[in-house]
């Protein structure tokens, strides 16, 4: 970013998650917290999906992703907080599915916990640059799909290893947006 300005740079949002998942699971060890075991993956799930609803809207992505706060605790409507998203975008929940949902007290030692991980004021930042996601899946399969025809352990020569590179880029470019076909036994 220093070094290039006129560059708008973002983040890969499963670094991010990544990162944040990172944070709550030693958080989660302590008795009086194990309930944040539970939230870690729909934690995790609704980043994504905010970093993927929020319309490029940084603030919007920030106000959504605080709103979690409220949804652990099973408060879903929260117009007076958030002007941009003032109620969660689920289904609204039956009797049957509150009660069957682990939810957070918000005295809890593990909503205070939770509180400290969602608000940190550097993710806060951050999370601007989750804004427009732009995901390197593709990349990382590719990677993948290089070193499986030219393991990075073993030597080469410069032209077999050239047909080896050329023989992923064909093979990656015809599986790259192929649809699966299921089969049923």
């Amino acid at each position: 970013e220093e070094n290039k300005p006129d560059i708008k740079h973002f983040f890969d949002p499963w670094h991010f998650v990544k990162n944040i998942k990172g944070k709550l699971r030693p958080l989660a060890i302590r008795k009086d917290r194990m309930i944040l075991s539970e939230w870690i993956n729909p934690i995790g799930n609704h980043l994504y999906w905010c970093a993927n609803n929020c319309n490029k809207d940084p603030e919007k992505l920030i106000q959504m992703w605080k709103s979690l706060l409220y949804h652990v605790t099973d408060h879903h409507k929260f117009p007076d907080q958030f002007s941009k998203y003032p109620e969660c975008q689920h289904r609204e929940y039956t009797k049957e599915d509150s009660l069957r949902k682990k939810w957070i007290k918000k005295d809890s030692p593990a909503y205070q916990a939770l509180k400290d991980v969602i608000n940190n004021p550097r993710d806060i930042k951050d999370m601007a640059k989750l804004s427009e996601p732009y995901h390197t899946g593709y990349i990382e399969v590719f990677h993948s799909l290089l070193t499986s025809y030219a393991p990075k352990r073993q030597e080469f020569e410069i032209n077999v290893m050239d047909a080896r590179i050329k023989l992923a880029v064909l093979d990656h470019n015809s599986n790259v947006l192929r649809k699966y076909d299921i089969i049923k036994l």
